[in-house]
Order: structure tokens, then sequence, then C-alpha cells
């Protein structure tokens, strides 16, 4: 299976084309990667739960408010580390401060 993820190739193992090999490390070291993301805080609940097969459950997850309305929520956004497992994990986070909606975010993981 070929990957291709904003901007990212990603060869099958199966690949014998070195061009593109050197091509996906290339973009790597440019700071291209597929780890990434972006989530929008539910309303009206205290947690939202963000799905990525790139998850695993040792994966540090690091986000950066899109909007002035995300970057009211930074004080009381939190993700421990058992809300990180395998393809997912959830954000806690105030229900009645999220009412205005439009709380949107970027994320990595770092595994």
């Amino acid at each position: 299976m070929t990957l291709v993820a904003k901007g990212l190739y990603v060869p099958p193992n199966q690949e014998t084309n070195i061009l593109n090999v050197i091509r996906a490390v290339q973009a790597l070291a440019r700071g291209q990667t597929n780890a990434q993301g972006s989530f929008t805080l539910s309303t009206g609940v205290t947690a939202t739960t963000v799905s990525n097969p790139l998850v695993g459950a040792n994966s540090i997850i690091t986000w950066r408010p899109k909007t002035a309305n995300a970057a009211a929520q930074m004080a009381v956004l939190s993700c421990a580390a058992t809300d990180t497992t395998t393809g997912q994990f959830i954000l806690h986070h105030g229900a009645a401060s999220t009412s205005t909606g439009n709380a949107a975010f970027n994320y990595t993981i770092n595994s």
C-alpha cells in the first residue's frame, strides 16, 4: 500500500525505485510528516476523542490552537497518558467553555 498524506509519499516495503525512497527521505528531512491532523472540541461535553491510526499507546500528542476560541481552551485542555491508546487519544475540556464552538486545533503525534 502506498500512502500519501499532506504531501508525504510513503514508499511500500517492496519499493524498488531508489528515487522514490530518496524523495521520501528528503521530504522527512524537510519536516514533512503524516503524523499530524486537526480536531475541533465537541460542544456540550467534557471530552473529545480524536482517532488516528498512527497514534500508539506511548505516543506524545502536542496541539496548537487554530482559532481564538481554541486559544481560550488551552488552560483547561488535557490528555493524560492513560487517554492515549492505539488509534486514538482523548482530550478533556470544560463543557461550558466550548459552548461558543469553533475551538479548532492542529496536532502532531510523536512516538
